[in-house]
């Protein structure tokens, strides 16, 4: 009898790693040569992702399961950058952005274009985090060093993907920062579209502030730990252990077995791993939060990314995970020969994470007390825009304009542009195009 595992597609913005990993690492430790076979080809099919795992992912050590975990860890991270970054393209073609995002605390910079688009480049950050790893490693903030022997493991193979996941979080914190700079920018350019619409402020950045809030939690425990006798280690251990996973954030009314997804269902269990799969995961949530925030806000003023031509940013805004796992080549299901029973993610939480749902309001008849906006792209010579605008709309004059904005520039009437009907006519018609943007 035949058995078919879907493979969870979630489509959502803010993935959790739970169900994924739940699954995998049940394959992973299946001894079946069809089922290593199967997994072989879908890390074919992933091909360069996730980039920020070393292929093979420990250089001296072989741990399926563990491997998976990673894997999957990672192409979360992944799916948050490369949807940040694919909107900072977008904002790039208007205002010029710098896509080298430094790493806090350790002194390296890392250029967000070439991250995705250059295996050179990544070949060579890689090298670089090995030749230093104990320099860079030690560099990290304390919560997150798992692998120095305060848990009872030192590795290397542990410490460089540690690393490079300390780094990841910080490429998403860092390109959201980007976002938030460039949308002040583009307020700032277009002001007059703007400050015509009424739409809600460009938000501060929210904190989570993850890294107190961890300390805050384990410190004295971690002090207790490492005052304890050898036979007492284990248990001080397991207090950390558990005061984490009973952990909530505040101000997002979640906990830390909503943000995982719950726990998989595990066969090499060890304190180091749990306590980074913990600590990870607070982290990441810590930078991926403010971002689903800041996506709510783009969604929100769908109006003015549209009047200013950057309506293509929704796409990305609403790309979601299971979109991502699309593009990059995750089977949806996977065929097996015999039977097999996959047990369902343990503690799998109780809040749901929110969803976003896409903006669909129009710029011109808007059943708000929003303003209707027409946008042409004048050719050159033209003096006459009437008609159908770049979003189908039929230009409307019955209400005179509050607003002409020629080529970014408000236009004066009567010297800059007269009306005629259902058209306005431009009194310095030039040789080049010329965005006209009309608000009534």
């Amino acid at each position: 009898m035949s058995t078919r595992i879907d493979i969870p597609c979630s489509a959502v913005l803010l993935p959790t790693k739970g169900d994924l990993t739940n699954i995998f690492i049940q394959l992973a430790n299946r001894p079946e040569q069809e089922i290593k076979d199967l997994l072989q080809e879908i890390d074919d099919l992933l091909g360069a992702f996730p980039i920020s795992v070393s292929s093979p992912v420990f250089a001296s050590l072989t741990i399926p399961e563990i491997e998976w975990e990673k894997r999957i860890t990672a192409l979360i991270q992944e799916y948050h950058l490369y949807v940040q970054v694919k909107i900072l393209e977008l904002i790039a073609e208007i205002t010029p952005i710098n896509f080298v995002v430094p790493i806090p605390g350790i002194g390296i910079n890392i250029d967000l274009l070439k991250f995705f688009t250059d295996a050179t480049y990544i070949i060579t950050l890689k090298g670089q985090l090995v030749n230093q790893l104990n320099e860079l490693y030690a560099l990290i903030p304390d919560p997150y060093k798992v692998y120095d022997g305060e848990y009872g493991l030192v590795s290397d193979d542990f410490k460089l993907e540690a690393l490079f996941s300390y780094i990841m979080s910080q490429l998403n914190k860092g390109a959201l920062g980007l976002i938030h700079g460039a949308a002040g920018k583009l307020i700032e350019l277009f002001d007059e579209i703007w400050s015509a619409l009424g739409l809600p402020s460009l938000p501060a950045l929210t904190s989570l502030d993850i890294e107190t809030l961890i300390k805050n939690r384990i410190d004295s425990l971690r002090d207790e730990l490492r005052d304890a006798p050898a036979n007492l280690k284990q248990e001080v251990r397991e207090q950390i252990i558990t005061s984490l996973e009973s952990l909530s954030i505040p101000g997002t009314g979640f906990n830390l077995m909503d943000i995982l997804g719950g726990k998989p269902n595990e066969f090499i269990i060890s304190d180091e791993r749990r306590m980074e799969r913990f600590l990870e995961g607070l982290r990441d949530f810590g930078e991926n939060w403010p971002k689903y925030l800041l996506q709510e806000w783009l969604n929100t003023v769908k109006k003015f990314l549209d009047a200013i031509g950057l309506g293509k940013i929704l796409d990305w805004v609403m790309f979601d995970f299971c979109d991502f796992l699309s593009l990059i080549g995750l089977p949806k299901s996977i065929d097996l020969t015999n039977p097999l029973t996959i047990t369902p993610v343990l503690n799998p939480g109780k809040t749901s994470l929110p969803i976003l749902t896409r903006n669909t309001t129009p710029l011109v008849g808007d059943t708000g007390t929003s303003p209707d906006i027409y946008v042409f792209t004048r050719v050159k010579d033209q003096s006459t825009i009437q008609g159908v605008d770049n979003f189908g709309s039929v230009l409307s004059l019955e209400v005179a304009p509050s607003k002409v904005i020629i080529a970014g520039v408000l236009g004066v009437l009567d010297t800059d542009y007269t009306i005629s009907g259902n058209s306005i006519i431009l009194q310095n018609a030039t040789e080049v195009n010329q965005n006209i943007t009309i608000i009534i």
